[in-house]
């Protein structure tokens, strides 16, 4: 068996290798809704905190479709202590939907009364094809 190892990658253009026959995400964000503001993120260039527990994560490079998915989570607790978790905020109350360039979500936190909350960490990776 051979070993290749090599400290840099890229197409015979010189711009970044394609990958074949493989997934990868192509943007992911970890925020704090509370500040706002993102903590790490690859392909993300900012966040819009449009309400509380309701936001929009906003792609440096845009998707090839809307047709994108985000898997999602929340893994610190929220300001109130409770744990809660992040998902699509899917227009269907008149909020923002998502497009190529933003990923529209809500935070809800699972207590006695739900409700929308800022979480202090939130994560999501987005998976499909850039524009």
């Amino acid at each position: 068996m051979s070993t290749l190892k090599a400290d840099t990658i890229q197409s015979t253009s010189g711009g970044a290798a394609t990958l074949t026959k493989q997934s990868a995400a192509k943007g992911y964000a970890y925020w704090n809704q509370e500040t706002p503001a993102i903590v790490d993120s690859l392909n993300a260039s900012s966040i819009t905190d449009t309400a509380t527990g309701k936001g929009a994560i906003n792609w440096s490079s845009a998707m090839s479709s809307a047709s994108y998915m985000c898997t999602t989570g929340s893994p610190s607790v929220s300001s109130t202590g409770l744990y809660s978790f992040n998902t699509l905020d899917d227009g269907i109350y008149g909020y923002a939907t998502k497009s190529t360039t933003s990923w529209p979500f809500k935070n809800l936190y699972t207590g006695a009364a739900a409700a929308f909350n800022d979480s202090r960490g939130s994560i999501c990776a987005a998976m499909g094809d850039l524009a």
